[in-house]
């Protein structure tokens, strides 16, 4: 089979600037970092969260309150005072925005607030979910985009929580109403913007393959250059039962920490990776990664995934870069990419593929687009990105399943074997 190549529909050009934190580079961090303890390491604090923006709405409201809202008395989570919407009409009219202070490009926020409510939908609509807060972005006080939790509306409290990293030049702002094509009730409470820190994580480089072969207990953890500068990386390795913990320091030109392990056996492992600010000793990010122990003499899989120095997607031995498309992909659309030479593709709404006509079965209609795809000779890249705790965009119910992780796995048994499945984008 023709090695898969990349298949690119440009929507909009996003440039990206680098900000190397504090005051230093990666160059001469190894002659500013002291040593530090395991012990020193385990005590530094969660870093950057701060509540920006709190309402629980007792007593006056520092805004006015539009046509359809009010504030109802005992309502609230714990019998307080709750924020409430009503309407009878599915249109959008005045609603609240609250400007967000102090937000810093490139800093991590999260959005929570308790929310119940009763609320109908018109027939036919394309609107399945109501959107009820979020943050609205602005340029020039003009609205330019929302971004939201994606869920129903329970009928007692829920929390409603949505992540989101703040943009340079936008303007966000928190946004409180109901989405059009939907009526009824909503009552807000506690609600809250919070700031996590600056959005840096570290990527497990080495070993390849996530694996550990020929006895090597070497590994390599890649920082975010973002980070503030000088860092650290506490390493937990955990496997049978016993944990063995080390902070490396030593990071080289290319914000790479390398380090090993005393002691390894065949099997599987966990490493955890923390990145700690040595300047202002926080805890900035935590990750952790699924490892295996292989015997000497045993070697990993052919076709097996890793990402190489560089931070490039290594297939095979071989650089690969699948670049997706919004939207479902027709007959027609796939046949006309096979003829200019592609044979790879990426659908971001993977659970929501279908053939020629929709079927009432989510399960029958993602082997029918499977189907077409196999049909026209092409291969798909099964992407469950948005599958996460708390991402606007996940599914929560599909195919008589019901919770995030479940659908996935769920998903996964139904394609699995597939002949048109080349893999599976995660996150």
């Amino acid at each position: 089979m023709k090695r898969p190549v990349a298949l690119l529909t440009v929507f909009s050009l996003i440039v990206f600037s680098v900000r190397l934190g504090g005051n230093l580079n990666a160059q001469d961090q190894a002659n500013s970092v002291k040593s530090v303890s395991v012990a020193e390491a385990l005590k530094f604090p969660d870093g950057g969260s701060k509540v920006l923006l709190s309402l629980t709405f007792e007593g006056k409201l520092p805004f006015e309150l539009p046509p359809e809202y009010s504030i109802a008395p005992g309502e609230g989570v714990n019998g307080t005072s709750a924020l409430k919407f009503a309407r009878n009409h599915n249109k959008v009219n005045d609603y609240i925005a609250l400007p967000i202070k102090d937000i810093v490009p490139g800093g991590r926020y999260q959005l929570r607030a308790k929310i119940r409510g009763k609320v109908v939908n018109v027939p036919d609509s394309n609107q399945k979910k109501p959107v009820v807060c979020g943050i609205e972005y602005r340029i020039d006080g003009k609205p330019v985009e929302v971004l939201y939790p994606l869920k129903p509306i329970p009928e007692d409290y829920e929390e409603f929580s949505y992540e989101f990293v703040a943009r340079k030049g936008y303007e966000p702002n928190l946004v409180m109403y109901l989405w059009h094509d939907w009526s009824g009730e909503v009552f807000f409470d506690d609600v809250e913007i919070r700031s996590e820190g600056p959005d840096v994580s570290c990527l497990l480089l080495q070993p390849p393959h996530l694996t550990f072969k020929n006895g090597n207990k070497d590994f390599t953890v890649h920082l975010d250059p973002r980070s503030p500068l000088p860092a650290a990386i506490l390493v937990t390795l955990t496997q049978n039962g016993q944990q063995h913990q080390q902070v490396l320091t030593n990071m080289d030109g290319k914000f790479n920490f390398h380090g090993s392990f005393p002691e390894l056996v065949p099997g599987q492992a966990e490493i955890g990776l923390q990145i700690l600010d040595l300047k202002e000793r926080l805890s900035l990010y935590t990750g952790s990664f699924k490892v295996n122990v292989l015997p000497p003499d045993a070697q990993p899989p052919a076709n097996a995934a890793t990402f190489d120095e560089y931070g490039r997607l290594i297939v095979d031995g071989k650089p690969f870069m699948p670049l997706g498309v919004f939207g479902l992909a027709w007959e027609p659309d796939l046949l006309r990419l096979k003829e200019a030479g592609f044979n790879c593709l990426q659908l971001y709404p993977s659970l929501s593929m279908q053939g020629k006509v929709k079927d009432p079965s989510d399960k029958v209609n993602t082997l029918a687009g499977m189907d077409v795809i196999q049909k026209c000779g092409m291969k798909l890249l099964f992407s469950s990105a948005t599958q996460l705790p708390g991402h606007g965009q996940r599914c929560e119910k599909w195919d008589g399943v019901e919770g995030v992780q479940e659908i996935t796995l769920h998903a996964v048994e139904i394609i699995k074997d597939h002949p048109a499945l080349l893999g599976y984008y995660i996150s």
